[in-house]
């Protein structure tokens, strides 16, 4: 079997949480059940390399060359489609899906009231929003179509589109190292910094923590907002943005830092909360069914009108080693999620 996976975003120069887990789940298909992949972009047609163990870029192939042999009939392995991107993509690979009479698999990325699935009411006031949501409904009628979610609330939420979904959580790399031993009262934010993230919301909170100073606060990631944050807290001396860290660097990041904050206001699943888990650190983030789903009892779970200083004082007592097991167990490619594979590209 070969799977064919659209993604606009793969192959840009910093990957993104979308291009991140492609890459995971490619090499996951792989190396564990000899599934073969092709990626398909905007920056090109990519697969996995068996023997570099990396995704590369298929040479002398574009991606309008490349669909054009597909319905043809070049690519007669190819069974399933794999939609991870938003927008026209869907409906390309409906199309193609159609033509070379193979499944689709559209992935819902993230819940919001500004995306194709929201928890308010399906009719919005933005048209463009609103036409994609119709011509997503119409799609999720063919027989041949599923919703890939990535939790149980996201499936409850995506049912007004389809009763044909499979849940398959995002899945990450994990070295299965011992537990470094924590930097007391250091805070790590690792995110993209954009407006819908809240980062600005969650220094605000620390800076309400009795003693506050005594934190060492790191806000690790690149975005819009960087600038704008950097100015609004130059004068907070244990507050370092570091920009963008590479990802050998950043798994020391998670390794070390006691606590882990992430405020969003939406997300399918968040990858570095995952990471974060998965390394051990207590973890406080915003209250939304996603995470919830994602964490269980093993976070602490923020509202609008959350004492601060009390939540800190209850992750506090969350163990490292207990988050680490459940998240290595949910999230980190092993026995449970290889059985899970039948059910995300079954026949």
């Amino acid at each position: 079997m070969t799977v064919l996976h659209f993604v606009r975003s793969f192959g840009k120069k910093i990957p993104g949480g979308a291009e991140i887990n492609v890459e995971n789940l490619v090499i996951f298909l792989y190396e564990n059940h000899k599934i073969k992949s092709i990626i398909i972009s905007d920056y090109g047609v990519w697969t996995y390399n068996k023997n570099s163990k990396k995704i590369v870029k298929i040479k002398n192939i574009t991606g309008k060359r490349f669909l054009l042999e597909l319905i043809f009939g070049k690519y007669k392995m190819i069974k399933n489609i794999h939609v991870h991107s938003n927008g026209y993509v869907i409906f390309l690979g409906y199309i193609i899906a159609l033509l070379i009479k193979a499944k689709l698999l559209i992935k819902i990325t993230r819940i919001a009231k500004d995306s194709l699935i929201s928890r308010e009411r399906f009719f919005s006031r933005d048209i463009k929003l609103l036409i994609k949501r119709i011509l997503l409904k119409i799609i999720c009628k063919s027989n041949f179509v599923r919703l890939h979610c990535l939790t149980k609330s996201a499936k409850i939420t995506g049912s007004i589109f389809s009763k044909n979904i499979v849940i398959f959580p995002n899945l990450i790399k994990s070295k299965h190292r011992k537990l470094l031993i924590k930097k007391e009262k250091s805070i790590l934010i690792s995110s993209r910094i954009i407006k819908r993230k809240n980062i600005d919301l969650a220094l605000d909170e620390i800076l309400k923590i009795e003693n506050y100073s005594k934190y060492e606060i790191v806000v690790i990631g690149d975005g819009p907002e960087l600038k704008n944050l950097k100015n609004k807290y130059k004068k907070i001396s244990n507050i370092k943005f570091r920009g963008h860290i590479n990802k050998k660097d950043i798994s020391d990041y998670y390794a070390k830092s006691e606590f882990f904050i992430n405020l969003s206001n939406s997300e399918g699943m968040s990858n570095a909360f995952i990471e974060a888990m998965v390394n051990g650190c207590k973890c406080i983030v915003s209250d939304i069914p996603e995470n919830r789903d994602t964490a269980s009892k093993y976070a602490i779970f923020y509202k609008n009108n959350s004492d601060f200083s009390t939540l800190v004082k209850n992750a506090s007592s969350l163990l490292p080693s207990a988050i680490a097991d459940f998240a290595k167990e949910n999230y980190t490619l092993n026995n449970q999620n290889c059985k899970l594979i039948k059910e995300l590209y079954k026949n």
